[in-house]
């Protein structure tokens, strides 16, 4: 989250897409996806 500072919506609407794409591609069932990983 750092890398957007801090924001969700950009980072769901870069990452989303890309994060999807490879599940479907790699035929990975998946319910939830969450984005976002605090810095530590």
């Amino acid at each position: 989250m750092r890398s957007l500072n801090g924001d969700l919506n950009k980072i769901e609407s870069i990452t989303r897409p890309m994060a999807e794409a490879w599940l479907k591609e790699n035929n990975v069932d998946y319910e939830e996806l969450i984005l976002g990983k605090p810095w530590c």
